[in-house]
């Protein structure tokens, strides 16, 4: 993770921490809510979450771009099952 923050500072992005998550804001003024969060693959987020993250090796690739499959994708968010992704 030392290596990432140090390349994001450097692309102008701030670096913050929220209950131990670490995330990224593209301003000093911008809100948490609007923030990058860093999610690792194969770990919980939070100690009480039934399952691990999925791998980011289920990948569909474009010309100039890799992206997590849809599947992965709805995976991540049925995992956090946060109260913002159960109203979305």
């Amino acid at each position: 993770m030392p290596w990432v923050k140090d390349v994001l500072q450097q692309a102008g992005f701030f670096f913050g921490e929220s209950m131990g998550a670490p995330f990224f804001l593209d301003s000093p003024n911008a809100k948490p809510s609007s923030a990058v969060d860093v999610i690792y693959a194969n770990e919980k987020v939070k100690p009480n979450n039934a399952v691990k993250t999925p791998s980011v090796n289920d990948v569909d690739s474009g010309e100039h771009f890799r992206i997590l499959s849809l599947e992965t994708l709805v995976e991540m968010k049925l995992t956090s099952y946060r109260d913002k992704d159960k109203v979305h």
